[in-house]
């Protein structure tokens, strides 16, 4: 870990990561508590750590570190490496695919949506909304040590002055049944602890990527379950993705559900379309973008002193 840890952070220092559309030397960010404080973006802020948990090298594992985690998804989403155009690609539902596959089951296979399941009829949410609860309320569930956590976890989550701030216990332990019963072959786990061991399994996987686009002189850029590469790396890292599922869960030819971040806009990939589908998408999305943007002065002068470099 320590000398693939020093190989990308050598490459990181090297490589000019930066946002083109942005005049500042900031982006205000604001906390769960609403108070707000300035994300620097600069050259300096990219060095990268592998934090493990509980004191142990079996749990957590996860790489921290780069501006870009804590960075607000629609500045994100315009992130140039080396001053070419990027493409976040996001495999959210890893955690969902690790556990049927630590099973032996092959999730997208089953060609079921994991987070659509009946929420009460009151509600009065767009099916898209009632969507979102249940997947932020599982993918929550995964992580919690129990379920009374885990609802206050989401709730904490919420926006101020949503309805979704304000749904009772009773109305998500019933969303929480309901997913538990869908979810059958992996129910044990829910409210069990299991998102620690689940970090380390994904953690795996980010550091077989890390050291392949590294030996290869590629930036690939983490935010655990997403990761950010310029526009021509995307059908490589889809097929290293598989790759490396395979190897850490021992399921082959798995279909990962996929999203793709283009600045402001979120196309989704169903799970088992090929790589060139994939590929033909975002090009048609990209098609549709300013993928050329104004630079600011800021950002002229940084890519100037970065390609006069020494």
């Amino acid at each position: 870990t320590r000398q693939l840890l020093d190989r990308y952070n050598t490459l990181l220092r090297n490589s000019f990561i930066d946002i083109p559309q942005l005049e500042s030397s900031f982006i205000p960010t604001e906390d769960e508590r609403g108070r707000v404080s300035p994300l620097w973006i600069n050259q300096s802020d990219k060095f990268v750590r592998r934090i493990f948990n509980r004191g142990s090298w079996e749990k957590g594992g996860r790489f921290y570190g780069g501006w870009w985690q804590n960075c607000p998804e629609e500045w994100r989403t315009k992130i140039f490496i080396n001053d070419k155009p990027t493409v976040e690609v996001d495999f959210s539902g890893h955690h969902i695919a690790m556990l049927y596959a630590n099973k032996g089951i092959d999730f997208g296979a089953l060609g079921i949506d994991a987070y659509t399941v009946e929420t009460p009829e009151q509600w009065p949410l767009t099916d898209d909304e009632r969507r979102a609860v249940c997947k932020d309320l599982m993918l929550i569930v995964i992580n919690a040590t129990d379920e009374k956590k885990a609802v206050k976890a989401f709730q904490n989550k919420q926006p101020n002055g949503s309805f979704q701030k304000g749904i009772s216990n009773g109305d998500l332990g019933l969303v929480l049944d309901r997913l538990k019963e869908k979810h059958q072959p992996i129910a044990e786990h829910f409210a069990n602890d299991a998102g620690i061991d689940l970090m380390r399994q994904d953690s795996d996987i980010t550091a077989i990527l890390i050291d392949e686009f590294t030996a290869d002189g590629e930036v690939i850029l983490t935010i655990h379950d997403s990761y950010i590469v310029d526009l021509d790396s995307v059908t490589k890292l889809r097929a290293r993705m598989a790759k490396a599922f395979e190897k850490v869960t021992g399921v082959s030819g798995a279909r990962l559900d996929v999203a793709y971040k283009l600045d402001y806009r979120t196309m989704k990939q169903l799970p088992g379309s090929s790589n060139a589908q994939s590929f033909a998408v975002i090009k048609q999305g990209l098609s549709q973008l300013h993928i050329d943007p104004d630079r600011s002065e800021r950002y002229l002068q940084g890519l100037r002193t970065w390609q006069g470099r020494s």
